[in-house]
């Protein structure tokens, strides 16, 4: 676990965001070119929610594909926003006698790559006015609030994840 000190600059939370997570590793995206803000106003940029059929078998993607227009399925869901993609999960340990119940369940990923599961389609959430620090600072308080242990799949998950997420995006 890692703690930021109100004299941290947001530029410093690059480099210590999603140490809780195994599967969180960012580094520049091949061939970015997204210049950064540093403007004392910021352009809105584009906020994407990603969603993916869960796991990475063709059997949920057909399943998926009939209950869709039921309104339901079984689906894995991520935000986009500054070319990268954040979600939560239970993280299973590689331990296969020991699941990993500590620490924050948010990552990232590069958008539409989920590790794991079938992506399916984006849906354009909108745009946020936040500059990428601010977005990191609001992302370091999400990897407090959202930890593994509070993980349910019915009650707290992924999609519960990205909605907060959206919402606080502005």
């Amino acid at each position: 676990t890692h703690s930021i000190h109100s004299t941290t600059h947001p530029q410093q939370l690059l480099s210590t965001m999603g140490q809780g997570c195994a599967r969180c590793s960012r580094p520049p995206p091949e061939g970015s070119s997204t210049p950064k803000q540093t403007l004392s106003y910021y352009v809105p940029v584009p906020v994407t929610l990603h969603v993916y059929d869960v796991g990475a078998s063709g059997t949920v993607s057909l399943v998926n594909r009939l209950l869709r227009p039921l309104g339901t399925g079984l689906f894995h869901c991520g935000v986009e926003v500054y070319g990268w993609e954040w979600s939560y999960s239970f993280v299973i340990s590689d331990d296969e006698d020991e699941t990993e119940c500590e620490g924050t369940g948010v990552f990232c990923c590069r958008p539409q790559c989920c590790e794991g599961h079938s992506y399916a389609m984006s849906v354009p959430m909108g745009r946020s006015s936040m500059s990428e620090d601010e977005v990191l600072c609001l992302l370091h308080l999400l990897e407090k609030e959202w930890q593994v242990r509070d993980y349910d799949i019915l009650k707290r998950n992924c999609c519960h994840f990205c909605q907060e997420m959206c919402l606080r995006l502005g």
